[in-house]
């Protein structure tokens, strides 16, 4: 015989006599409403009797509250829906110290609501998926009008989704609905965009830095897994700042903004994220002004005596590896940034020409990083700037030969596949020469500095900016949108196979090569043979520039 629902009159006077003492009416109450079977028009009534009551629900009835935040009511009927969320908006207007275990509840139903086995990543068919966006939809119409009713609701929100983001070892399918929910908080929640952004943006770059080593042809889960999110953020950054393919200039400027502080804030700082910085990278490409404007951030990053070193350094990697993979440079804004590049450098020579020692390394380790940006985009770029009408003019005045040749030795302290290339190719073209000092360096073992005079090597972790943060991006699902805008390396000019052979052994350096998480083990060598290495990922060759200088890569 099915249980009489009582009436509101009925459960004000459960409600009085518990807080006189007398449980029994409460413990039934309690049973029926945590009773997952019970049907919608029974739970209707007893929400419409418990809102008729909603001044008696204080601190004392909290393990009723308790049992009805944990009702299933996101996929229940329309009026059921209504009902709940109504009484929950009354509740929390009449007693906000349940703010935060109902704005936990709404959290916790982020997490679609199916069973996915731990470690396993299974097909969600378009059903599941529409149910699990309409549950969605319900939760931010509750989620939209609590914040609009409580002031600080935003604040605690933030906590929670931070402390209750999922763990990496969720299903791709969790991170990326779970993801998409944020994003949807920042479509109502508009002063809370960015911290909202940052969030997930350094959950993101944890993730990249965590990709794990595999031997099989395959992306491992963890990589998947930043694919898909990666897909979610680029999406989220375009159909933000377009509207019918339009550009919305000052919508995008102010994501733009957003995205730079977030930059600032979790990316520059960060060694061993390989893809997630191509956010910023995807929404430059929008319009010229951005990627000036983001070259522009970096270049007073680096001329700034008071930024740490690493953080120019990072910066001036940036610079480099955007100015080289950025297929929406212009070549103006190549040429402009090389001329400021250089006078930087030539200044310094001529600053420090009765000073300057080459055993500084740490000291002067900013005119080495712009030295070696310097000869990177060179490398990379000369085909295009030899195209222009006046390239090779404007090459040769940038007096290339005096950087090289000066008594701070910058050659000595670059990566060598970065200079092998830059030689070739200052060589074919008579910009400079270099390979007496290269010779000489090669004589010479590197001394570091504040070693009593002793000569030791220096090891490439201590060269100045050992990465070049756009190298190739090799996410399969999100290529799709940098590709379009990402230039590979075309090298028409690469080390003479002598050359190659008389490298030294210290030239050798064995290490990891991340490929979107997939690992080889490898020797790299310019030796001829390996001129080009074919990636287990792709039927497409990965280019020499990528040599060593990935962040993924990492010495042994």
């Amino acid at each position: 015989m099915a249980q009489k629902v009582p009436t509101p009159k009925q459960i004000q006077q459960t409600l009085l006599k518990y807080r006189q003492g007398l449980s029994k009416d409460y413990d039934i109450l309690l049973s029926h409403l945590g009773n997952p079977l019970l049907p919608d028009d029974d739970l209707l009534q007893y929400l419409q009797g418990l809102r008729s009551s909603i001044a008696e629900m204080d601190k004392k009835v909290e393990t009723l509250i308790g049992v009805v935040l944990k009702i299933e009511w996101t996929s229940r009927g329309t009026t059921l829906v209504q009902e709940y969320q109504n009484f929950l908006l009354n509740l929390v207007s009449a007693h906000t110290y349940y703010l935060k275990a109902i704005l936990h509840m709404i959290v916790l139903h982020f997490y679609p609501v199916i069973r996915i086995p731990e470690g396993e990543e299974p097909e969600i068919d378009e059903e599941t998926r529409n149910q699990i966006n309409i549950q969605s939809l319900h939760l931010h119409t509750l989620l939209q009008s609590v914040t609009q009713i409580v002031p600080m609701a935003p604040k605690v929100l933030l906590t929670l989704v931070g402390d209750m983001f999922p763990y990496f070892i969720k299903p791709a399918f969790v991170q990326q609905t779970y993801v998409q929910n944020l994003i949807h908080i920042a479509l109502y929640m508009h002063g809370y965009r960015q911290p909202i952004l940052e969030l997930i943006i350094d959950k993101m770059t944890r993730l990249d830095e965590g990709v794990t080593s595999r031997t099989e042809q395959k992306l491992p889960l963890e990589a998947v897994k930043l694919d898909i999110l990666m897909e979610v953020m680029l999406i989220y950054v375009h159909d933000t700042c377009y509207s019918k393919e339009q550009l919305d200039w000052e919508v995008t400027k102010k994501m733009y903004k957003e995205l730079l502080v977030i930059f600032e804030k979790i990316l520059l700082p960060t060694y061993a994220s390989c893809h997630v910085q191509f956010v910023i990278f995807y929404i430059s490409s929008f319009k010229e002004a951005l990627s000036e404007g983001f070259l522009d951030y970096l270049w007073k990053k680096v001329q700034d005596p008071n930024t740490q070193v690493l953080f120019r350094q990072a910066a001036v990697a940036y610079m480099a590896s955007f100015l080289a993979r950025a297929k929406f440079i212009s070549i103006s804004t190549l040429k402009a940034v090389l001329d400021l590049m250089v006078s930087w450098v030539h200044t310094y020579i001529h600053q420090t020409a009765d000073l300057a020692t080459e055993v500084e390394i740490r000291v002067h380790s900013a005119f080495y990083a712009v030295c070696q940006a310097i000869f990177y985009v060179l490398a990379f770029r000369h085909k295009d700037l030899l195209e222009t009408k006046d390239g090779l003019q404007f090459c040769r005045r940038l007096n290339l030969q005096t950087i090289v040749m000066c008594r701070l030795n910058p050659l000595k302290y670059c990566i060598p596949a970065v200079i092998n290339t830059f030689t070739c190719v200052a060589r074919q073209h008579q910009l400079a020469f270099c390979e007496t000092i290269i010779e000489k360096n090669k004589r010479n073992r590197l001394p570091t500095a504040g070693d009593g005079g002793v000569s030791h090597s220096v090891s490439v972790d201590s060269l100045p900016n050992t990465f070049f943060p756009f190298d190739p991006y090799l996410l399969p699902r999100s290529s799709a949108y940098i590709y379009p805008l990402y230039k590979e390396y075309d090298g028409n000019v690469l080390p003479d196979d002598e050359d190659l052979e008389n490298q030294e052994e210290d030239h050798y350096m064995d290490v990891d090569i991340t490929l979107c998480g997939s690992i080889e083990k490898t020797v790299i060598s310019l030796s001829p043979s390996q001129k080009i290495v074919k990636s287990p990922l792709t039927s497409s060759f990965t280019d020499l520039m990528m040599y060593g200088v990935s962040p993924g890569f990492k010495h042994a």
